[in-house]
C-alpha cells in the first residue's frame, strides 16, 4: 500500500493543530519555534538517510532560513492575534509569496491561473478576518 496520500493527510492535521497546539504550550514563540525546527529537522534527516547529501544544494541553506523565520513568526502572530487571524493570514499568504518568489528567483511570470487564484485567497482572507461583528442573539 502507498502511503503518499496517508502522510499528506498526517502533515495536514499536524500542521493545521499547530496554532491551538502553540497557544496550548506555555512555551514562548522563540522556543516552541525551535522544538519544530531540531524535531522536523532530525525526522527529515532521519527519513532521507543517506539521500540526504545528495539533496543539499545552495539554494537550501536560504530555504532553510525562511523556514526557520516562518515558524517563528508564526508563533509570535498566533500569540498576538490569536490562532483564527494568525492561520488565515499564514493560509492567505502563502501563494502570494510562492509566486513572487518564483517570478524574482527564477523568472517565471505568475500566470492567469495563479492571479485568479491568488486573488480569490486574498479576498476570502480578508472577509474572514474583516467579516463584521455579527453575534448570535441580535446584540
Amino acid at each position: 500500500m502507498r502511503m503518499g496520500p496517508l502522510a499528506v493527510v498526517g502533515a495536514s492535521v499536524l500542521w493545521g493543530t499547530a496554532g491551538t497546539a502553540g497557544l496550548l504550550v506555555s512555551a514562548d514563540s522563540v522556543a516552541l519555534a525551535a522544538a519544530r525546527l531540531v524535531i522536523g529537522g532530525t525526522a527529515l534527516a532521519l527519513h532521507a538517510g543517506a539521500g540526504l547529501r545528495s539533496a543539499i544544494r545552495p539554494g537550501l541553506l536560504l530555504g532553510a532560513v525562511a523556514v526557520a523565520a516562518y515558524q517563528l513568526c508564526y508563533f509570535a502572530a498566533v500569540a498576538r492575534t490569536g490562532v483564527a487571524i494568525g492561520t488565515v493570514v499564514a493560509i492567505g499568504s502563502g501563494p502570494v509569496f510562492t509566486g513572487l518568489l518564483s517570478w524574482l528567483l527564477h523568472g517565471r511570470r505568475p500566470s492567469g491561473r495563479w492571479t485568479a487564484a491568488t486573488t480569490a485567497a486574498i479576498c476570502g482572507s480578508a472577509a474572514l478576518i474583516v467579516g463584521g461583528g455579527a453575534q448570535a442573539g441580535g446584540e
